[in-house]
């Protein structure tokens, strides 16, 4: 089947927590950052809507900016930080939960009013990069996470830390995300270079 194709951005981009007022984007327009991460839920989104909102997104396409938009869901069953909701351990109930998170993330894109195509990035955090049966448990969720925003025309992404998400799902075959977003808290600008690419 055909992938949905969404535009190609190359230049800088930064996300925040909250949707920046159209105020802030305009006097960001002064640097050269033009594309903006953007939270459009999930059961570990920290911030609420704020700014965001259908005509929030159609002033700020309209101005130039391109959008990265993020969900942030359950996270892996191995993740150290504190009070997160995480996956089931059990891979049949993590597929089950990475298809509805997939399914919640599309209800979204309509709410905002986001055009067809859209990348949307599943936001998991940094985990233990010893656990394997915790790795597996994500690549199944990400596995079914990516075949049904494929399946609704959504172009499949993912953001996480190029040590454990980013490795884990590298070897997902036909299931490999369209769009990988890598963080890696190392001070480097580059991605060239980085042991985990």
């Amino acid at each position: 089947p055909q992938l949905a194709k969404s535009g190609i951005y190359t230049g800088y981009g930064f996300d925040a927590c909250t949707a920046p007022s159209s105020a802030a984007l305009q006097a960001w327009s002064a640097s050269p950052y033009r594309a903006l991460g953007v939270y459009l839920g999930g059961v570990n989104r920290a911030c609420a809507d704020g700014n965001l909102s259908a005509a929030w997104i159609t002033s700020t396409l309209a101005s130039g900016w391109s959008l990265l938009p993020l969900y942030v869901g359950l996270q892996a069953p191995c993740v150290s930080q504190a009070k997160l909701a995480k996956l089931s351990s059990n891979p049949t109930t993590a597929a089950n939960q990475g298809r509805a998170a997939a399914d919640d993330a599309v209800s979204l894109t309509a709410k905002f009013a986001l055009p067809g195509a859209t990348p949307i990035y599943y936001d998991m955090e940094g985990y233990s990069t010893t656990n394997a049966s915790c790795s597996q448990v994500v690549q199944t969720f990400t596995t079914a996470w990516v075949d049904e925003l494929r399946a609704q025309g959504f172009v499949a992404g993912v953001y996480g830390s190029a040590a454990s998400t980013i490795r884990d799902i590298a070897t997902l075959g036909s299931s490999l995300p369209d769009a990988a977003w890598i963080a890696n808290w190392n001070g480097l600008e580059s991605v060239f270079g980085d042991p985990h690419v």
